[in-house]
């Protein structure tokens, strides 16, 4: 089964990668813990309300895609709300596609 640590660890990867990018500042300590904790939570709702579950051997790649696009649209929202983009974003039952994935979709 995939474990709760498994889960945390990659969320913690996926921090690591945007750090890299420059996309995010890494947060530490008892603040990133529960950054972390809420994403998981937040995983685990998106797929109660969507119905989604995974191999064991994929539920990573999913998870690493919606915390991406989770990122993308907090910071699309967050221009929003300063009035620099005209409409919101949010979650729907495509947020956890691969790229590869989600083109397929789109042909």
């Amino acid at each position: 089964m995939f474990t709760f640590l498994s889960l945390l660890l990659l969320c913690a990867s996926a921090d690591a990668s945007d750090s890299e990018r420059g996309n995010s500042v890494r947060l530490q300590g008892a603040k990133g813990i529960q950054y972390k904790l809420d994403l998981l939570e937040q995983w685990s709702e998106y797929k109660k309300t969507y119905g989604k579950s995974y191999k064991e051997s994929e539920e990573s790649i999913y998870l690493k895609t919606f915390v991406e696009n989770l990122k993308r649209i907090e910071e699309h929202n967050r221009e929003y709300s300063l009035g620099r983009k005209s409409f919101e974003l949010g979650l729907n039952h495509l947020a956890d596609l691969p790229t590869s994935q989600y083109q397929k979709l789109n042909g």
